[in-house]
């Protein structure tokens, strides 16, 4: 069987959609998805043999489709590390296009507090919002976090996510212009089929597969009657993510199943206003970096 090797990644900041829209270019027929959508090759598997690393990374493409030009998957985690897997990517990958989904870093760092304290084991489900992103920015100052506060080095990093310009900066100082691209959060849930189209565009293929198209959330955040088993049905259902953009949806069916049983709720409370009001003072200047590096492109609200 020939190896298969990715030209289309996508590397946008967790909970901005990835999943959603990993799944519709996974059903298009010019589209070759990894089996397991985040593969975290260039984080986790890449060893700097090429002969080693075409084969590891060519197994998690095991689908074949008679006249597909894109072969893609979608790790998150590789936004906030271009300073390690940019310079992987230029080495391995040759005409590579990379996708990075934003949204409000202000949301997106809500939204990812949410889902860790609903969805993720192990994660400190006593801790406030406030005082989650107390610790993060003072770990983000080097400053010590208090003991009481149980949460892992990934979960105190993540305040350091939503500072988009230094991150894509580390992927243009190595990998060509025209090859990254930045798409917003808030234009997919806006007007999704146009977004879609944006991206068909950018990768060359049909988007009259959409015009049609029935588009699902997909790994929406969902608050469950018995916390524990939510966060068990959730770790099964990540589990079972192989089945996820085949036809027959077998992990759509455990999920509909689950969430008449034990899902208590989808989504979770706003934000307060005075903690909306300080974030949004605290990536300011992050955001102001961002839109400098981001000119010419129609912005959202949050960088307009």
């Amino acid at each position: 069987m020939d190896q298969l090797l990715p030209n289309f990644i996508i590397g946008g900041a967790p909970k901005a959609a990835t999943s959603s829209v990993f799944t519709y270019l996974a059903a298009h027929p010019e589209v070759i998805g990894s089996y397991v959508k985040e593969t975290n090759f260039f984080l986790k598997g890449y060893t700097g043999e090429p002969d080693k690393d075409r084969v590891i990374y060519s197994d998690c493409f095991k689908e074949r489709k008679e006249g597909a030009s894109v072969i893609m998957e979608a790790t998150p985690g590789y936004l906030v590390r271009g300073d390690i897997v940019a310079p992987r990517m230029r080495e391995m990958l040759a005409d590579l296009k990379l996708l990075f989904i934003l949204r409000d870093p202000v949301d997106r760092l809500y939204s990812h507090y949410n889902y860790n304290l609903h969805v993720i084991s192990g994660f400190d489900a006593s801790i406030t919002f406030e005082e989650y992103v107390e610790c993060c920015m003072l770990f983000s100052d080097g400053k010590d976090v208090p003991k009481t506060a149980k949460l892992r080095k990934k979960n105190l990093r993540d305040i350091e996510t939503g500072k988009y310009a230094k991150h894509l900066e580390e992927f243009l100082k190595i990998l060509p212009e025209e090859g990254v691209k930045v798409m917003f959060y808030e234009d997919l849930k806006r007007d999704v089929r146009a977004f879609m189209g944006e991206l068909c565009l950018y990768l060359g293929i049909d988007a009259s597969f959409f015009n049609d198209y029935t588009f699902e959330r997909v790994n929406a955040t969902t608050v469950g009657r018995v916390k524990g088993l939510h966060k068990v049905a959730n770790k099964l259902d990540k589990k079972m993510e192989f089945y996820s953009n085949r036809p027959k949806d077998k992990k759509g069916g455990f999920s509909r199943v689950y969430k008449f049983l034990n899902q208590k709720s989808d989504g979770y409370p706003p934000m307060q206003d005075a903690e909306r009001q300080r974030l949004n003072e605290y990536y300011a200047p992050y955001n102001r970096e961002l839109k400098l590096l981001l000119k010419g492109l129609k912005l959202p609200p949050w960088l307009g």
